[in-house]
């Protein structure tokens, strides 16, 4: 049977299409999701019901084209109906078939996929009214859909009919269950020894200036510098001009007898910040390389820095690559470039990171904020570029 394909971010979008092109007359036949680069889309195959109770596409329209006339149909041949004997005492059975239509046992199944997977059937035409909206802009931010389907399911549940109309209320209750998606480091910069990992390009260096500036500006400390990044041109020389900017100490180390040395001469200093090269999922030997040198630093505290304007199969593969650094806590960077941060949130929830600081800017001293779990729900619902 012919069928057309209907793909979206969204369940809603995939139906919203689907009734576009096909009306109500569409008839779904199945439903699922497909991996693309750099996430999944929603797929939908479906058709338009025919009389005779099969699924047909629409026939595009092609200008000089005519439908081929139908062949007649052969004269019929009388038949006649058999004489059937009934047994007096026993009522004629009427066995059923013994395969089902293959049709009708596909279209069970993804009835109960959707069942399964969707809150209500109304979402499979588009959640309408604020519940709605909530669940477009989670979806809009990054969070995975499974996830936002969960959270709009709580806040229905948990608020009443009138709640629900409350744009405030419903708000409140939305941000208070997206804090409690996510954990907030209550004390970042608490080890003496710091170090920031992460994929290239995410913004380590600038972040390892910022947090130099922030503990000294704001909070008094004396700091250290080091880079141990010999693998990017001109990776170790931008951090050095930020520390002469600063007026504070600046070393490479690039071997683990360097890093014992660095360490030893800046004894007395309050906060020692490490920059270390960027590290992509397949950079096994440079991984371990830079988990012996943070070993030999003794570092009590290792950021992970994940850029919001990453995918979200980048940010889930630095994630996976980057364990062996046991990083604890995660920097997230670049917010004035994303549009949406859920992917990020999620991807540092399932490797239970803490998110310390927030980016947004490439600014030093300025543009980091210690991490708001209020302040990171709200982008959630607003998932807009922002700079701070």
């Amino acid at each position: 049977m012919d069928t057309r394909t209907f793909r979206a971010r969204t369940m809603p979008e995939a139906m919203a299409a689907v009734k576009a092109a096909l009306g109500n007359q569409a008839v779904i036949v199945r439903a699922g999701n497909v991996a693309i680069a750099g996430g999944t889309l929603v797929e939908i195959k479906a058709g338009i019901a025919s009389k005779a109770g099969q699924v047909a596409a629409p026939q595009p329209f092609v200008a000089g084209w005519k439908r081929p006339s139908e062949p007649a149909a052969a004269p019929m041949r009388p038949r006649v109906a058999p004489k059937v004997v009934e047994h007096p005492l026993r009522a004629p059975s009427i066995a059923p078939p013994a395969h089902p239509e293959p049709i009708a046992v596909e279209l069970a199944a993804i009835r109960r996929l959707l069942g399964r997977t969707l809150i209500s059937p109304s979402a499979a035409v588009g959640l309408s009214g604020p519940l709605g909206d909530l669940l477009t802009s989670l979806i809009d931010s990054g969070m995975p859909a499974i996830q936002a389907d969960e959270l709009v399911g709580h806040v229905r549940d948990e608020l009443s009919p009138s709640e629900l109309a409350d744009p405030a209320t419903l708000r409140l209750a939305a941000s208070r269950r997206i804090e409690s998606t996510f954990t907030v480091d209550a004390s970042p910069l608490s080890g003496r020894v710091v170090a920031l990992v992460g994929p290239s390009g995410c913004g380590k260096t600038t972040s390892a200036a910022k947090l130099a500036a922030l503990a000294k500006y704001r909070k008094g400390r004396s700091v250290a510098l080091v880079s141990c990044d010999s693998a990017r041109l001109g990776g170790t020389e931008h951090l050095a001009l930020y520390a002469a900017a600063m007026d504070i100490p600046f070393a490479t180390a690039v071997s683990v007898a360097e890093t014992h040395d660095v360490l030893a001469q800046w004894a007395d200093r309050d906060l020692i910040v490490i920059d270390t090269p960027g590290c992509g999922p397949r950079d096994s030997a440079p991984i371990a390389h830079l988990a012996r040198l943070l070993q030999a630093a003794s570092c009590q505290e290792v950021h992970l820095v994940l850029a919001a304007s990453l995918s979200d199969w980048s940010t889930r593969a630095a994630v996976r690559s980057l364990a062996p650094l046991a990083p604890s806590r995660a920097i997230i960077t670049k917010l004035d470039e994303a549009g949406g941060i859920g992917h990020v949130l999620s991807a540092a929830s399932s490797a239970r990171l803490g998110i310390s600081y927030t980016c947004a800017g490439p600014n030093v001293p300025d543009n980091i904020e210690a991490a708001s779990a209020a302040r990171l729900a709200r982008r959630m619902l607003e998932p807009t570029p922002e700079v701070v």
